[in-house]
């Protein structure tokens, strides 16, 4: 494979729709904002369960402490990322709107550069970052999954991908079981990779670690797993479809989204069901 690196999943929409991408990771939130605006691609593998390492980073001085100290102040998060998802959750279910703060829609790399010259309030983002912010001063104020804001970090592929090399997409989820077998076998395995990758210590990468759920192929292919990527995929009734018809179901509402995202087509459980036979 070839890596490209992107700060954040909007980045990565342009790139799909050229097809000089194949397959991308991003959030199941970003992914439902790119299918609205017209990508072809298709989720065939969740990599992690996010929700608990986006966080909102308060200045210390700041005085904020709840969603009402967030009114008129500077609050920055990358606009249709998950943290966004997570700031729109949580002023939603305190009566408040996008236009109660001062919204900087900030490109991932710039957000904590600009937390640590205090150019903003608070900053909604996903670890590291955020951790590297709390370990500079700032506070921790709530999280994805304490709002219910849940997210997965996806895979996904160009349906046309898909359709031409379903063996390549199946030997991705191979791959992704030998992982998550050796992530048991050694614990710190992860952390150190994470640490070196991102040039940040190793105790903040176990953080990292921790705050994240990081299912396998056996999960993903079991039909009572809320990871499963078969069943509910087109209803929404289960799994992973029944995520993204409650996240794409909340954008809406929000008006995050314009167009209503077709979620019968969101899924490609061919990957995970090859896998699953070839076991």
């Amino acid at each position: 494979m070839e890596m490209i690196r992107f700060n954040s999943g909007p980045a990565q929409f342009a790139a799909i729709k050229s097809g000089s991408i194949d397959v991308a990771e991003m959030s199941s939130m970003t992914f439902l904002v790119g299918r609205s605006q017209g990508i072809d691609a298709k989720i065939f593998s969740i990599i992690a369960d996010i929700s608990a390492q986006n966080i909102l980073v308060a200045q210390r001085d700041s005085g904020i402490q709840s969603a009402k100290d967030l009114k008129g102040k500077k609050i920055a998060a990358v606009q249709g990322s998950s943290a966004y998802y997570g700031l729109m959750n949580y002023l939603s279910q305190n009566g408040m709107a996008l236009q109660d703060i001062e919204f900087l829609n900030m490109d991932g790399a710039a957000i904590t550069p600009a937390f640590m010259k205090k150019d903003v309030d608070a900053a909604w983002h996903w670890a590291p970052w955020c951790l590297k912010m709390i370990a500079a001063g700032g506070v921790a104020v709530t999280n994805n999954q304490d709002i219910g804001a849940l997210g997965f970090q996806v895979i996904l592929g160009r349906t046309e991908w898909l359709k031409g090399n379903p063996e390549a997409a199946k030997r991705i989820l191979e791959f992704q079981g030998r992982v998550s077998k050796a992530m048991k076998d050694d614990p710190q395995l992860l952390p150190k990779l994470t640490a070196e990758t991102l040039s940040i210590p190793v105790e903040m990468a176990v953080r990292v670690r921790d705050l994240s759920v990081y299912p396998g192929p056996e999960e993903m292919s079991s039909d009572q797993s809320i990871y499963g990527v078969a069943k509910g995929a087109e209803d929404g009734s289960a799994g992973l479809g029944a995520l993204l018809k409650k996240t794409a179901e909340f954008q809406i509402s929000q008006g995050i989204v314009k167009t209503a995202p077709d979620l019968k087509t969101a899924i490609d459980a061919g990957p995970i069901k090859a896998w699953k036979t070839s076991r």
